[in-house]
């Protein structure tokens, strides 16, 4: 095999590769979030509906996007409720008032312009007037064998449509009664 035919065949392998291990080029993660009802009475709980999705023309591969919730002062995230999304899975929760939860989509990947929701269960603990609470999603760096379909050397999840550190932020409040 002569110089220019090994040059297609690796031009044709990489080309080949980038494009079906790679999809995530236009995706554009978002964020919205809502908590039912506003105005819960304290001792009791509410559900906080976060809904993410894909806001671009590519696909957001699983493990590659990062949603962290914080609720005011006077409220608790006590977990992810019945009914949520499954291609969410919990990172980390601190415990207490004004807590943050981290969830990633490890359980699939989102097509283009597709959406789902996280359900969130929020105690209230203490009488408030209302309180925000902030939701983020951003992509995360880290290598990713889902971008590749398993290849040896994964690839980092790089930043892609508006992705920053704190690529959409989103805010609701809850009220303590």
């Amino acid at each position: 095999m002569n110089n220019l035919n090994k040059l297609i065949v690796l031009f044709f392998t990489v080309f080949m590769f980038l494009t079906k291990g790679y999809s995530q080029n236009n995706a554009d993660p978002g964020i919205g979030i809502l908590m039912s009802p506003a105005s819960v009475l304290q001792g009791s709980t509410g559900t906080l509906t976060v809904n993410v999705g894909n806001y671009g023309n590519g696909t957001i591969v699983e493990n590659s996007l990062r949603v962290t919730i914080t609720v005011g002062a006077y409220a608790e995230i006590k977990g992810i409720a019945s009914k949520s999304d499954s291609r969410w899975s919990q990172l980390s929760l601190t415990t207490g008032s004004g807590n943050t939860i981290k969830l990633t989509n490890s359980g699939g990947h989102f097509d283009s312009f597709e959406l789902g929701d996280i359900l969130l269960t929020v105690a209230a603990n203490m009488v408030s007037s209302p309180d925000v609470i902030l939701g983020n999603i951003v992509y995360i760096t880290a290598y990713n064998p889902k971008l590749c379909d398993g290849c040896a050397s994964p690839l980092l999840n790089v930043s892609q449509g508006n992705a920053s550190n704190s690529n959409d932020n989103s805010t609701t409040s809850l009220a303590v009664n």
